[in-house]
């Protein structure tokens, strides 16, 4: 069996802005609208366009199945709770495409869904890496799905990878020193993309160099790690009880 686990959370907005249109009524009024049956339409199809693909590019016709992660909008993210309060604090005045709450739904109850409360949708596609029996596909727009091992489409480069456990462990070294504007942390200070992987390319992927990279400071290390750690090792959660296990670095 293959399975393919989706992040809905991209899937549903680039849907829904495709669908969405400007009106004009009269004078100066203008309105934004949204058939909800058309996103719902071009949501199926952009599923079944991914899904030929990856399928198509792994050689695999045999049985598979689709799960669809989605990020709990219900709770706090327990990076914002227990890490950073501002955690993606300059994306909350952002406006969600219209049909946003009503087309979750319909996802909800049209696919099999994931959306576990104070998770966001890569932490429910890494740990379902350990649930489901067979092969798995990881299917993203989202460069950070680098970091947990298997296999993983990234859709919007249009690029194929196989991870190892310890390519995973070192993308995400790398994520942490490197930062990330557009989940508002900002990484080690003047590091960009060509000196992380230098200091880290010279000096070994460790939490040591990691560390240095920070100038010493420990803690702002560690929060950032926290930020950029997807969940999806056993024991980083807990299905029944919410429990939620930070990252720790090896010691």
């Amino acid at each position: 069996m293959m399975n393919l686990i989706f992040d809905a959370d991209m899937l549903l907005f680039i849907s829904l802005l495709e669908c969405e249109k400007a009106v004009h009524w009269s004078n100066d009024i203008w309105t934004l609208h949204c058939d909800m049956r058309e996103a719902c339409v071009y949501y199926d199809n952009f599923v079944t366009d991914l899904t030929e693909k990856v399928l198509n590019h792994y050689k695999y016709d045999g049985d598979y199945k689709l799960f669809m992660c989605l990020t709990d909008k219900e709770h706090d993210n327990f990076r914002n709770v227990e890490v950073f309060a501002d955690y993606k604090a300059n994306r909350r005045s952002k406006r969600r495409p219209v049909c946003f709450n009503p087309m979750r739904e319909w996802i909800r109850d049209n696919y099999i869904s994931y959306m576990e409360p104070h998770l966001e949708a890569d932490d429910c596609a890494g740990l379902l890496t350990r649930e489901v029996d067979g092969d798995y596909i990881l299917i993203s727009g989202d460069k950070d799905f680098r970091s947990i091992p298997g296999k993983f489409y990234d859709f919007m480069r249009d690029k194929y990878f196989q991870t190892t456990d310890e390519d995973a462990a070192k993308f995400h070294l790398y994520q942490t020193i490197l930062g990330d504007s557009t989940d508002n942390y900002k990484g080690a200070p003047g590091f960009g993309e060509v000196k992380a992987k230098r200091i880290l390319d010279e000096l070994g992927y460790t939490w040591e160099t990691v560390v240095k990279a920070y100038q010493g400071n420990e803690q702002e290390a560690l929060k950032n790690a926290r930020l950029a750690y997807i969940l999806h090792k056993a024991g980083d959660y807990d299905w029944k009880t919410g429990s939620i296990k930070l990252w720790e670095p090896d010691s």
